[in-house]
């Protein structure tokens, strides 16, 4: 793989799910020029997603998430204060959204790539 002469977000999003509330995320990274790529990226091959907040840390992605209570958390590794894995950690052990969230939007996705069941 070449050096990198610059910065490139690969991000493919695809979701084939019928679901009469658009998704809402928050996006977390310390660096603006890196929130406001995968916010256009996002709205590219995801345009129903609805970004409901920005983080510049992962502090105040919690803080956000528990504010705005979104079904999906864009969470970078490597910022000021928690972990991104740290941060993931205390998101998990809040309660879920309201309306349809994640889980509910994954069991959609599967019956429709699985009509007959879950492949054995």
């Amino acid at each position: 793989m070449p050096p990198s002469s610059g910065l490139t977000l690969d991000l493919t999003v695809t979701l084939w799910v019928d679901t009469p509330v658009a998704p809402r995320a928050v996006l977390a990274n310390d660096e603006r020029l890196m929130r406001e790529q995968l916010r256009v990226r996002l709205a590219e091959v995801w345009p129903e997603l609805q970004i409901v907040a920005e983080a510049r840390n992962d502090l105040e992605a919690v803080q956000l998430v528990q504010q705005h209570r979104p079904d999906i958390v864009f969470l970078d590794i490597r910022m000021p204060g928690l972990t991104g894995v740290e941060a993931a950690h205390q998101i998990a052990q809040l309660p879920p959204p309201p309306g349809p969230h994640m889980q509910q939007l994954l069991h959609r996705l599967a019956a429709r790539l699985h009509p007959g069941g879950a492949p054995q």
